[in-house]
This record gives structure tokens, C-alpha cells and sequence, in this order.
């Protein structure tokens, strides 16, 4: 028994593997996109087919400009595989495997993010780590620990660093303390 929190995407198997052909025959596809009101013609070199915190996501190279986007795959609809082949960049899959989360930004280089995690809730980070940049910087006595992390925007790590209020503890870099200082002040003035 595995208790997965995955979205169901069973009503886009056919479009799955649609994907995968063309990700893996590197051809480039156009498809419709739909987001909010709108819906929009997309031409796109697919790489990946990328599930982060149990939601699917393509992703892309936009057809256009080359700009590297993430699009969610429940949104996609008539896929077509086209003719045009493309070569993929290699450091691709570095990015993805070391990313924590959609938010990921390739056109930033990584940084660096401290963290302090509680005794509490060490064992589950000694157990599982954040991504594969996590290092442990220092294990204390009192079974706290401090752990690194690279990210290359800051939303990789603010929902984790909430979701485990009060456990974990920004250490650096200050901008992301405050960031998550203001957003707590807000949530308690509500």
C-alpha cells in the first residue's frame, strides 16, 4: 500500500503519451492552452513531463523565443506532433533533479539557503532530503540540526518553510526571513 497524493490524470493518458513520443523523438508540438478566460495556440519543444507535489506539468521550450516554461498538463489539449526536430540541453536534467518545486527559474543561478530544523522534525529531513543540493551543515547535541539547500527562487522554499511553522527556521538569507516574517504578520492580523 502507497498513499500517493497525485492528481488524477487519467482522462490525459492519450495526451501522455503523445508527449512522450515527441519528448523523446525531441520533435517540436503545438497544442491549446487554456488558463483562466482564454485559451491559447502554443508552439512548444517539450522535455520533460515533470510531477511536483502531485501535479503534472510539461516542460517546455516556447516555440517562439526559447524561453524555458512550465505549463500544467490539465490544461493542455489538442496535441500535435510536428515534423521539426530540436536538440535538448543536457544541464536540463541537472535543473530538474536538484529543483524542489515548479518554481524553479533557470535563468537564475543557485543559491544558497540555510536552514534550522527542530529536533522534533529532524529525523524526517536526516530520512528525506529537501532536494539533492541538501547538505548538513551541523547536528547539535539536542538533536536539532542545521541543513543547506540550493534553490534558484525563493518560492522553492517559503510553502515548505511554512508548512512546518514553527520546526524550521530561516537562517539565512535574510531576504526570505522577512518575506515569511511579513507574510506571518499578515496571516495573524487576519
Amino acid at each position: 500500500y502507497a498513499k500517493l497524493n497525485m492528481e488524477d490524470i487519467g482522462d490525459k493518458l492519450n495526451e501522455v503519451q503523445v508527449l512522450e513520443r515527441a519528448i523523446k523523438e525531441q520533435q517540436e508540438i503545438t497544442c491549446f492552452y487554456s488558463f483562466a478566460d482564454y485559451t491559447k495556440e502554443l508552439h512548444l519543444r517539450p522535455l520533460k513531463i515533470a510531477n511536483y507535489e502531485g501535479f503534472w506539468y510539461l516542460v517546455a521550450l516556447d516555440g517562439r523565443n526559447d524561453i524555458l516554461k512550465k505549463y500544467y498538463l490539465k490544461n493542455m489539449k489538442t496535441i500535435t506532433v510536428l515534423k521539426t526536430v530540436f536538440e535538448s540541453e543536457a544541464k536540463l536534467d541537472d535543473l530538474l533533479d536538484n529543483s524542489i518545486s515548479i518554481w524553479f527559474d533557470h535563468t537564475v543561478d543557485p543559491y544558497k539557503v540555510t536552514l534550522n530544523i527542530s529536533k522534533e522534525i529532524a529525523k524526517y529531513f536526516q530520512r528525506k532530503s529537501i532536494s539533492k543540493t541538501q547538505k548538513i551543515e551541523s547536528l547539535y547535541e539536542d538533536g536539532s540540526m542545521d541543513v543547506s539547500v540550493e534553490i534558484t527562487n525563493d518560492m522553492e522554499i517559503i510553502p515548505l518553510v511554512k508548512y512546518w511553522v514553527p520546526y524550521i527556521k530561516v537562517l539565512e538569507p535574510q531576504s526570505i526571513i522577512e518575506k515569511i516574517k511579513k507574510d506571518l504578520v499578515q496571516y495573524l492580523a487576519i
